[in-house]
């Protein structure tokens, strides 16, 4: 019952709450999953990213074939500034799990920062493809557009995304 009380405090933003009976559940058993991945979370959310880090670190050398696992480190490495990293461990996360839009959404995100103007497209293209009904990738992708100075290609997604999401 803890773990769903720890859920219930995360969900209602009462996050030391949560933490606290993330603790505990972990003092129980130290490879609790839900727990882990619970405390994560929570810990993202209160932007401590290095504690984050650690717990998904944590979980990848449990599950190392997990992809969503090295999705997360890489999100928390670019959240950090460290974007090489991060766009190591999300290709590692893309070569276990390719048909992942959200990986590719984020390398498209990244390749920008390394003037990889063309890989970012690539990713962002291929983002679009596989969450079709997803705004962000379209927004990710119109903003490569931009980049390339390619306007009516970006207002073409920016209309796409306007279609599909809630997003500004």
């Amino acid at each position: 019952y803890r773990l769903k009380r720890a859920y219930c405090y995360y969900s209602s933003q009462h996050y030391d709450e949560a933490l606290e009976d993330y603790v505990v559940l972990l003092e129980v058993d130290e490879k609790d999953r839900q727990a882990l991945v619970g405390r994560a979370h929570t810990h993202i959310l209160r932007k401590d990213y290095a504690s984050a880090l650690k717990d998904y670190r944590k979980l990848s050398r449990m599950e190392p074939k997990n992809g969503d696992y090295l999705h997360n480190i890489a999100w928390i490495l670019a959240e950090t500034g460290e974007i090489a990293d991060a766009m190591a461990k999300a290709e590692k996360a893309l070569a276990q799990k390719p048909y992942d839009f959200r990986i590719h959404n984020m390398l498209g995100w990244w390749y920008p920062h390394l003037d990889q103007l063309d890989m970012a497209m690539k990713h962002a293209h291929r983002a679009c493809e596989i969450g079709a009904n997803m705004a962000y990738t379209f927004d990710t992708r119109a903003q490569i557009h931009w980049l390339k100075g390619d306007y009516q290609a970006a207002m073409d997604d920016y209309d796409t995304a306007i279609h599909f999401g809630d997003t500004p």
